[in-house]
């Protein structure tokens, strides 16, 4: 399958591929913002195998790339090259950077300067705490270990509400009539019922 004729349609597609959830790509791909159109448009069976089809032939590269960033990024937070710490009597080390293998040395930081005389001299150090741990969270955001949450709306937003209509009616609003009413099969609501929230 081609590119799609229709260039918002296309970009919709790209939109979701890159990431992005139904209602963003919608009105990014120049639609008035509507959640249960968005919805709508996400499984029409043509744009449905453009997504698949521009997802497939991104997926070699992007398994590529991952896993080199990936591998990239452990190699340094999980380096201990510890064992290439050469004491001396006053308790001051070197790093032998000989006795480090290709994974190991992602850990070392290696610079060179030169002096006003010319003789060049290698300074070596062992990479920071703050930097590993910031290695590790972006791989444990990667694999899904964490989610980051936000709230929506104003603060105490939800408190204010106190019957069910209002709680549908706000649901609707925020998740259009598709999904609220998806949410309300999910709890076991009836249409007619009507309570207060507790």
């Amino acid at each position: 399958m081609a590119m799609l004729v229709n260039i918002r349609q296309e970009r919709f597609c790209q939109l979701i591929c890159s990431g992005k959830d139904e209602l963003e790509s919608y009105s990014t791909a120049g639609y008035a913002p509507d959640r249960a159109n968005a919805c709508k448009m996400r499984h029409l069976p043509h744009i449905d195998r453009r997504i698949r089809e521009i997802m497939q032939k991104g997926a070699e590269r992007a398994e590529i790339s991952q896993s080199k960033v990936l591998l990239e990024l452990a190699a340094t937070a999980f380096a201990n090259p510890a064992d290439a710490l050469d004491f001396d009597d006053n308790g001051q080390f070197t790093i032998d950077v000989g006795k480090l293998d290709r994974h190991e040395i992602k850990g070392v930081e290696i610079a060179t300067e030169t002096d006003a005389d010319g003789n060049v001299k290698r300074r070596t150090k062992l990479v920071d705490a703050a930097t590993r741990k910031a290695y590790l969270e972006l791989i444990g955001k990667h694999l899904g270990m964490w989610i980051e949450r936000s709230e929506r709306g104003e603060p105490g937003e939800f408190s204010r509400i106190k019957t069910t209509d209002e709680l549908i009616a706000k649901l609707r609003q925020e998740f259009g009539d598709a999904d609220a009413e998806a949410f309300l099969r999910l709890v076991g609501h009836k249409d007619g019922q009507s309570d207060a929230v507790n």
